[in-house]
């Protein structure tokens, strides 16, 4: 129970206004609720220390437009100067290929006109250009078989053999037999073949034997020094080689008749001399690289039978 403030009378705990006076009572108080205990607060773990920043790898350099991923050129290395005498055998490799294309397309045009014929020997006429040069020939060949089959021959020793050709020389006292750079350097293409290629290099010499299967089986031998003499001269000029000729004589060696042609590098520092035949469609050609004309026929005139 309690007390009204006004009339003093007993009243109700929970009456809100005096039953007697009318006065308001104040509202019955609350029971607090009890407070929840705190829960205890963990512990902070500690703070990892902070691993240390790599450094940022370099950015690559972005690939050029047209290259795959992964696939940038590499740097290339400074290109070597190249000596006068490899500069004339790449030059005359180059050359010897020029013909065979030359010889090719001859062939092509030559397959148009009429080979009715059916005896054993025919002529025919065919024309061809090498870039401003037009030739003609008139040619007789026979389809008589060769009584040995064709070889590019073998070395025997120190001594080259061949007997299809019929030719037998000793590689010259000053000079070894070259290594097989220098042979691949006249073949490769399938129709040309190094029998023998000797050289010197501190002498800036080479001799070497030839055998080209002819495209045009009709080549003649002036025909070929021709052509042969208008690409050295184009392929000498990307290298600074200036080069003059002789004109085309005719030489004996061993036998047979051969057509002979010499070129004179860079005002005479040196020469090459080309001896060239035509063997039942292949021509057969020497080639001697010298300081001295001397020298490349003291070399010739030790090119002897081999029969």
């Amino acid at each position: 129970m309690k007390i009204c403030p006004k009339c003093s009378n007993y009243v109700d705990d929970n009456a809100v206004t005096c039953p007697v006076c009318g006065a308001p009572l104040a509202a019955p108080a609350q029971p607090q609720q009890p407070v929840a205990p705190q829960q205890p607060v963990a512990p902070q773990q500690p703070v990892a220390p902070q691993q240390p920043v790599a450094p940022q790898q370099p950015v690559a350099p972005q690939q050029p437009y047209g290259y795959p991923a992964n696939q940038m050129p590499a740097a290339q290395p400074p290109k070597k100067g190249l000596k006068l005498w490899q500069s004339i055998l790449i030059g005359l490799g180059i050359a010897i290929l020029i013909i065979i294309v030359v010889t090719i397309f001859a062939i092509s045009k030559a397959n148009k006109k009429d080979n009715s014929s059916s005896s054993v020997t025919s002529s025919y006429s065919s024309s061809y250009s090498t870039d401003d040069t037009d030739v003609e020939t008139t040619v007789e060949t026979t389809t008589a078989k060769p009584s040995i089959p064709y070889t590019k021959g073998a070395l025997i020793g120190n001594t080259y053999v061949n007997e299809w050709a019929n030719i037998k020389v000793d590689i010259p006292a000053n000079m070894g037999n070259a290594g097989a750079e220098d042979y691949s350097s006249y073949e490769g293409d399938g129709r040309t073949e190094c029998g023998l290629c000797a050289d010197n290099e501190a002498e800036n010499s080479q001799f070497a034997i030839v055998f080209e299967n002819l495209a045009l089986p009709s080549t003649t031998a002036d025909q070929y020094l021709e052509i042969l003499k208008k690409n050295l001269t184009d392929t000498y000029a990307e290298s600074n080689i200036t080069c003059t000729y002789s004109d085309i004589s005719t030489v004996n060696i061993a036998g047979e008749e051969y057509k002979c042609v010499t070129a004179s590098l860079n005002g005479g520092v040196l020469m090459q001399k080309f001896w060239v035949r035509n063997c039942e469609g292949y021509m057969v050609c020497f080639f001697i690289t010298a300081t001295s004309e001397s020298t490349a026929d003291a070399i010739i005139g030790t090119v002897t039978t081999a029969k």
